[in-house]
């Protein structure tokens, strides 16, 4: 099992190798490449693809070499990926053409960097149309990403969302486990193979209140990578791992314990990542290691627990 962590705006093309030097001092194995800092939802909305996402293949490819070469060069593995979100607008058939070619780009992009998963996040809908509609939609979304899937070899992975309207957060797609599990169960009956997993979102479940525990056994063996990050449960915070409590007293507001024996009990075995993009992001050059030390410190006592 390796730590790992979101890379977010890290990477600079320019000068990889400082990056990656660091991320290797500090002991941590892995990346989860974000490509949704390349295509954000606000560009998607508009029709305004960036110029990387209208270039070709071949293109692509070579924007993405300095950092491949690093990554390798350092030993960092690119354990998982992240696409462009929300990768789709309701009843725009027109934009959502180029979403469809900007995901089968990304997933080339996933494949050529050496990750097996991607995370696609499912499409939030049903504040206007309600449940069923979305939950169809969604049926409807991945099954069309099948073919380019099979084509580079990855693994689609939904996430448990959540919707904030007015700062009210409440429930979105797949934050019922029971409604993810029979999205994933029916998208690989499609498929004819695994081609669709879980990725946890430790933070967005706390955010909603979930019980850590119960939550990962109901998805069980879905569930093939992690988004690992703390929060205050009012807000999506993105923070490092026990940094939240609820009190002075010190009552953690995840329930850390529950998060890992219920990995523990379904036996999992994959990647201990990471995503606290927002606070690693903002911290000084000269903290970093430090702060990637820390996440791969908690990496392995995760690991330690799970073994």
């Amino acid at each position: 099992m390796r730590t790992s962590f979101s890379v977010g705006y890290f990477p600079d093309h320019d000068n990889p190798d400082e990056f990656f030097s660091a991320v290797k001092e500090s002991g941590i194995q892995g990346i989860d490449f974000n490509f949704d800092i390349y295509l954000t939802g606000d560009k998607i909305k508009s029709g305004e693809f960036t110029p990387l996402y209208n270039s070709s293949l071949q293109e692509m490819y070579e924007f993405f070499r300095p950092i491949k070469e690093s990554a390798e060069k350092f030993g960092i593995a690119v354990v998982q990926a992240h696409a462009p979100f929300q990768a789709y607008v309701d009843e725009r058939d027109d934009i959502n053409e180029r979403c469809y070619d900007a995901l089968e780009k990304t997933f080339a992009m996933t494949a050529y960097l050496g990750a097996k998963y991607i995370v696609v996040h499912p499409i939030n809908v049903a504040y206007t149309k309600g449940r069923e509609y979305e939950e169809n939609v969604n049926i409807e979304y991945y099954k069309r990403m099948i073919p380019a899937a099979k084509k580079y070899g990855v693994v689609v992975l939904l996430e448990n969302m959540f919707s904030s309207i007015s700062r009210v957060v409440s429930e979105a797609v797949c934050s019922d486990f029971y409604q993810a599990v029979r999205m994933i169960d029916t998208l690989n009956e499609y498929a004819g193979c695994e081609l669709f997993g879980f990725c946890y979102d430790v933070g967005h479940a706390t955010l909603l209140g979930k019980n850590q525990r119960a939550s990962v056994n109901v998805l069980g063996k879905r569930i093939k990578a992690l988004h690992i990050h703390d929060n205050d449960n009012v807000q999506d915070l993105h923070a490092l791992p026990y940094t939240h409590t609820r009190n002075w007293g010190g009552n953690l507001v995840t329930d850390w314990d529950g998060f890992i024996e219920g990995l523990r009990d379904i036996g999992y075995n994959g990647d201990v990542n990471f995503e606290c993009t927002t606070g690693l992001s903002r911290l000084p050059a000269m903290v970093r290691v430090a702060a990637f030390a820390y996440l791969n410190a908690i990496g392995r006592y995760i690991i330690s627990r799970l073994q």
